[in-house]
């Protein structure tokens, strides 16, 4: 039943984390604002690539359904140059003056963020300066990772995994992040701003392409959703839901919640 599946992600703790409401309270600094960025930055880029998901998804029967899970995989690949551009011009409104001239310089933008991560986080154990990542970040990349792996159990995983992420997206992530941005009312922004076209385009009161993502994505799982492979699906969601928490976990210690100490 698909009912079991999306009740089990929507009651996992990652689904209600309050890192995006104490990140509203707490007021991050510049820089702490470019660590956080650069974490959620992470966390969309290993998200992002398909991989080989398309060649397992090419063993399911259900054409239709392997077909939407294909689209929604595939749409999320270009998504780097938009989200740099977002953060550079959040931090210029923030800092009251342009750190960043060229907004489309992306490498410009994301070493920048990986350097204030660093600055905070360098100490961590764990913590690998070069890539700017903590073992949380890693743990997904490794989720997502096994997007690379096309056997039959991979891809039920891989399935589920696209499920929660979509979901997450849709109902803790881009609501998330309009509570502490624009909600708030902590920062001078302007959701119009052309800058801000990734948040545009991924949510808001309208809805937006993480809605649309969440719903087919509902339906194409219930298209291919067994009693065989529901346990592969519902490991595939919580192994996600799971690295994902021990991210939020660090973020909320590390920046929202003042004089809290680093887990």
């Amino acid at each position: 039943n698909i009912d079991n599946i999306t009740n089990t992600i929507r009651n996992h703790p990652c689904f209600t984390h309050p890192v995006f409401d104490h990140w509203a309270e707490a007021k991050p600094s510049v820089r702490e604002l470019g660590a956080l960025f650069h974490h959620i930055g992470q966390l969309c880029e290993a998200s992002r690539w398909p991989h080989d998901f398309g060649d397992g998804l090419d063993q399911l029967d259900h054409e239709d359904a392997r077909e939407t899970l294909r689209k929604i995989a595939l749409s999320e690949e270009d998504h780097g140059p938009q989200l740099a551009c977002m953060v550079g011009h959040i931090v210029n409104k923030v800092a009251n003056e342009p750190l960043f001239e060229d907004l489309s310089d992306q490498k410009g933008i994301e070493d920048w963020s990986k350097s204030c991560s660093s600055y905070y986080l360098g100490r961590l154990p764990g913590y690998d300066v070069d890539a700017g990542t903590t073992p949380h970040d890693r743990a997904i990349a490794r989720v997502f990772a096994r997007r690379k792996l096309t056997d039959t159990d991979s891809t039920y995983k891989n399935v589920g995994t696209l499920l929660a992420i979509e979901m997450l997206a849709n109902n803790q992530i881009i609501p998330g992040e309009y509570r502490c941005l624009i909600h708030s009312g902590a920062y001078p922004l302007d959701i119009a701003s052309p800058e801000l076209e990734y948040l545009r385009e991924h949510g808001g009161d309208d809805g937006g392409a993480e809605e649309w993502h969440e719903r087919e994505a509902i339906k194409a799982v219930s298209g291919v959703l067994t009693e065989d492979n529901q346990g592969l699906i519902e490991d595939g969601a919580v192994e996600c839901l799971d690295a994902i928490q021990g991210l939020f976990d660090l973020l909320d210690s590390a920046f929202c919640v003042r004089d809290a100490e680093l887990n």
